[in-house]
């Protein structure tokens, strides 16, 4: 029994290899794109994508070099000011001035009432009138005796004797005389005396109170005045002492001259004191206590500015601004300065063409992606 068999296809594998072939180089280079993709970092992928960067506006930061005048309140107060007081305890006895008189150095203003000091005032002058008379009555002895030795009436030694008891008494005299000069002075400390001229400011003590010494008794004040203010330290910079200043007061509308008398150091983010002294002449239209304009010309520096509406927070003289840096917002803190139209001076790493955020600032963080809008 003859059984029939179907014959299967022939099929030309090496005739279907030449045709798969662009399929498989296809699928390989967008295997390899995947790959690449993969392993690019994450920062990348995020700049790429615009969609998740914050819009901002940004304008230039430039460079001022203008002068600039600043006007500052004060108070005048005088350049000399003393709080006199005793060197020993006791009473006030007696002030010999009154409030507002004018006085000259050395002028007594008080005396000091001390019971301990008078008995040493006449002890010493006691000692010293004793020690005064027995000199005296060696030295008449001296020479007499001198005369005895010539007429061979006494011997050398009796004349050498004599001569060494009136050096001793010369000695002992001028002892006397030093402590005599320690108790006037102690008693002269009693005295309240006047270390230059000027007026009589106030009364801290009155007659018959107890004093202690080095206790204010009342203050004498200078003719010459002067104005303190307080300056930011970059500010201050700017200045030397001598510039030319203006003090206006402010109940006359009068202007007096002035010059920086004294520019203090300020410690790191606190004000620097300045001292515009009022001239001599000038110090004669007015008084101690006038409210006063300081007018101070700054000489022009060469500052970094920045429109004002770039800066957060700008109340307290120090802010935040954000610069745009490789399409991300980089915080940087600043001082603030001058504010002129708009623009206000920065102190900070700030350069020239910085690209400066001012619009779309609010809650930005530092190191955010941005994009620029116009």
């Amino acid at each position: 029994m003859m059984h029939s068999f179907a014959r299967a296809p022939i099929i030309d594998r090496s005739a279907g290899l030449p045709a798969l072939r662009p399929v498989i180089a296809t699928l390989g280079a967008a295997l390899m794109s995947l790959l690449l993709t993969a392993c690019e970092p994450a920062e990348q992928a995020v700049a790429i994508d615009s969609t998740s960067a914050r819009p901002v506006r940004v304008a230039e930061a430039r460079i001022d070099s203008a002068g600039e005048r600043i006007r500052l309140p004060g108070a005048l107060r005088p350049r000399q000011r003393a709080e006199m007081a005793f060197l020993d305890d006791g009473t006030l006895q007696q002030r010999h001035v009154q409030l507002g008189a004018r006085v000259t150095q050395g002028e007594q203003l008080a005396t000091l009432y001390n019971p301990a000091l008078q008995p040493g005032l006449a002890g010493a002058l006691a000692d010293v009138r004793e020690a005064g008379t027995r000199l005296e009555q060696l030295e008449t002895d001296t020479r007499r005796q001198a005369t005895l030795v010539e007429r061979d009436l006494i011997s050398e030694d009796d004349l050498e004797q004599t001569r060494t008891r009136r050096d001793a008494a010369r000695a002992a005299l001028e002892q006397a005389e030093a402590r005599l000069d320690q108790a006037r002075a102690q008693l002269d400390d009693a005295a309240l005396r006047a270390p230059f001229d000027g007026r009589i400011a106030r009364f801290y003590a009155e007659p018959g109170d107890s004093v202690r010494a080095g206790q204010p008794v009342m203050m004498l004040a200078g003719d010459e005045l002067e104005v303190e203010v307080q300056l930011p330290p970059e500010t201050a910079a700017r200045l030397s002492v001598g510039d030319p200043a203006d003090i206006l007061l402010q109940d006359r509308g009068l202007r007096l001259g002035g010059r920086v008398h004294e520019m203090g150091r300020g410690v790191p983010g606190a004000p620097v004191p300045v001292v515009v002294a009022l001239s001599a002449e000038d110090a004669l239209d007015t008084r101690s206590g006038a409210p006063v304009y300081v007018i101070l010309e700054l000489p022009a520096t060469s500052t970094a500015a920045v429109p004002l509406a770039a800066v957060v927070d700008p109340g307290t003289g120090y802010g935040r601004i954000f610069r745009v840096v490789d399409g991300r917002a980089e915080e940087v803190s600043v001082q603030l300065g001058r504010l002129a139209d708009g623009w206000v001076d920065v102190f900070g790493p700030v350069a020239e063409g910085d690209r400066i955020v001012v619009a779309g600032q609010s809650n930005l963080l530092d190191g955010e992606p941005v994009r620029i809008v116009r």
